[in-house]
């Protein structure tokens, strides 16, 4: 009986937990899209503009965007009762627009990081031709491309998705782990925790064999 009564306190606690959340992360978008314009618009006038910090505020827009969707989607879903109601995961993408902004910005993401580490490495290996050579990718014209590019993510992240049995269905809530290809979440984390260790390990080794 104790062990029923555990169970359900920690059921309560966790969906009480989970509708906090949903009301904090509007808050958290609004305020991740405000320092990322800031961001945005100090880089824009600063001399030497570095343009590859640019494309990371704009997709920390995207992000905050994603968030106050989700943060408000999240509420009236909870507040309305039908998060435990069922639907086929296909739906979710067009009930819950935030997961096509989270899985597009994941390919941005990682699109900027490999850019930034070719552009550490660049200007490590070939320091007086870099200047001349960085034009060709640091504009905006480039930056439209890779923010294109980026949408190629679509289609490994949700093809599963739209492509599942019809018996298949998620929560109403349309959780991102419930909704995309299990192989790409895991990809995607695996990105997100060792891509980041590897930037900083690529550009610690050429940084010691420029000063040797």
């Amino acid at each position: 009986m104790n062990l029923i009564y555990s169970l359900t306190f920690a059921r309560t606690a966790f969906e009480m937990l989970e509708d906090v959340l949903y009301e904090i992360l509007p808050v958290v978008g609004f305020a991740t899209i405000l320092s990322a314009v800031f961001v945005l618009a100090v880089l824009w006038k600063a001399k030497r503009n570095p343009r590859i910090f640019m494309f990371f505020a704009v997709s920390d827009i995207i992000n905050g965007v994603a968030f106050v969707i989700c943060g408000f989607y999240g509420v009236f879903v909870t507040m309305s009762g039908i998060g435990n109601e069922q639907l086929h995961p296909s739906f979710c993408l067009f009930r819950a627009p935030h997961l096509l902004l989270w899985a597009y910005t994941d390919t941005i993401e990682v699109l900027c990081i490999l850019l930034f580490l070719f552009d550490r490495t660049l200007q490590i290996l070939v320091p007086t031709r870099y200047g001349k050579i960085s034009k060709a990718y640091l504009t905006l014209k480039f930056g439209l491309i890779l923010f294109g590019t980026g949408m190629i993510g679509f289609i490994p992240t949700f093809f599963e998705t739209i492509t599942a049995n019809s018996t298949v269905t998620v929560p109403k809530l349309c959780r991102f782990e419930q909704v995309v290809l299990p192989e790409f979440y895991d990809l995607r984390l695996m990105f997100i925790e060792w891509l980041p260790c590897a930037l900083f390990g690529w550009a610690a080794i050429f940084r010691q064999i420029r000063i040797f």
